[in-house]
């Protein structure tokens, strides 16, 4: 069934009808009500309008927190620390960000990420997590999950008003410079850590603690692993050694978590008292693992969870390569 739809414009006062197709109709009514119109007897077009955004979030799992002010993320590929890192929403600010280092455009080195607009905010303040892990092998491939991590906060509270560093990066050594903000909420502390059992604690003042455990923690187990996936075939296994990493994820306010980046040398430094007793531990355990675990291998292993282990399958077209080299 086909519908008809009126829409009134309230700065003309005149009545125009649209097209009868759904696609058309959609786009249409966007535009004039982003004009100041209204649409008249529009309730029909509520259940439309859901089916379609179901219909998108099948083929854009991000459509819940992309927003809509199309803001991106744009990293230098050759610094750390959140040295350089911009945010923009438009392609011309982005060429001019990209194109302004000539070092980086000899290195071609640039990551372009569509910004995470509607996060999780604690206290109306944006956050992230560090989550550590493990590689101890990567044929077969073998990942070892911390169950200790960390949040680190920005000093601003949350806008998409500001494309300052001190609202959008969560950095610590990019904060730890700046002056809090005094509006922000009091039980957010002035070096922007909180333990996850800060968080879970928090959590449970929203009746959603349990979300840690049953959406939270799977869905990074889920991301770190098939991210290593990704780049089994592309890294050279060499067997006794072992790798720390540092991942980044932000949650999404249904709380499931969205990888932003894996650091290959994370720090391990006690900035904070959070850090100070995390890093210590961290480190102790990493040696447990590689060490009393070769020697035994029902050795205790701390807050380390073996979370996969697997042989990789050698495709044909891997078979190819390693003949060719």
């Amino acid at each position: 069934m086909h519908h008809h739809v009126r829409v009134r414009e309230r700065s003309r006062g005149f009545s125009r009808p649209t097209c009868s197709s759904q696609s058309s109709t959609t786009l249409l009514c966007a535009s004039l009500l982003s004009g100041g119109a209204e649409i008249e007897s529009s309730d029909y077009l509520v259940s439309h309008c859901k089916a379609m955004l179901q219909r998108m979030k099948i083929v854009n799992p991000q459509l819940e927190i992309e927003g809509i002010h199309n803001i991106w993320i744009i990293k230098p590929g050759a610094k750390s620390r959140g040295r350089g890192i911009k945010c923009a929403n438009r392609l011309d600010q982005i060429l001019d960000l990209v194109e302004g280092d000539p070092k980086l455009i000899k290195e071609n080195k640039w990551v372009v990420q569509k910004y995470l607009e509607r996060p999780f905010l604690i206290h109306d303040t944006k956050f992230d997590v560090r989550q550590w892990f493990l590689g101890t092998d990567w044929n077969p491939l073998t990942v070892w999950f911390y169950k200790k991590c960390y949040l680190r906060f920005s000093t601003e509270l949350y806008t998409l008003d500001s494309m300052d560093s001190s609202v959008h990066l969560c950095n610590h050594s990019i904060q730890k410079r700046l002056r809090p903000l005094v509006q922000r909420h009091r039980s957010i502390p002035a070096d922007n850590m909180w333990s996850v059992d800060q968080f879970k604690t928090f959590l449970c003042t929203k009746d959603r603690e349990a979300q840690w455990d049953t959406v939270v923690v799977p869905g990074m187990k889920r991301a770190l692993i098939y991210a290593l996936q990704t780049a089994q075939d592309l890294i050279e296994s060499r067997k006794n050694t072992f790798k720390l990493y540092g991942a980044d994820f932000m949650l999404d306010r249904d709380l499931h978590p969205w990888l932003l980046e894996i650091n290959s040398s994370p720090t391990v430094a006690p900035s904070t008292p959070v850090t100070a007793h995390l890093c210590a531990a961290v480190q102790e355990d990493t040696l447990r693992v590689v060490l009393d675990r070769r020697v035994k291998r029902t050795a205790n292993t701390g807050h380390f969870q073996l979370i996969y282990k697997k042989v990789r399958n050698s495709f044909p077209f891997t078979r190819v390569l390693q003949q060719k080299k």
